[in-house]
């Protein structure tokens, strides 16, 4: 449902700032600094706050604006067909 190279986007109502990040092709996010991977988006976006975050909600596809979440859902929907 998301491929490798697309950008995610999380834009955080507090402060109004908005977050990028690549996805790699391992699964992991590398944040738009090029330099810090994490190898869920929880922990992106935790260490991008610093304090925790549901990072399946926060993130979404660049794309077409739909969270993690609700691409995973889709997924299991897809496979449980």
């Amino acid at each position: 449902m998301v491929e490798y190279g697309e950008e995610l986007v999380w834009e955080r109502r507090a402060g109004a700032v908005r977050h990028t990040a690549r996805l790699r092709i391992d699964g992991t996010l590398l944040l738009a600094d090029g330099e810090s991977v994490y190898a869920t988006p929880a922990a992106a976006a935790t260490a991008l706050s610093g304090i925790h975050h549901h990072g399946w909600t926060a993130w979404r596809r660049t794309a077409d604006g739909r969270t993690l979440h609700d691409l995973r859902a889709d997924l299991r929907t897809h496979r449980d067909r």
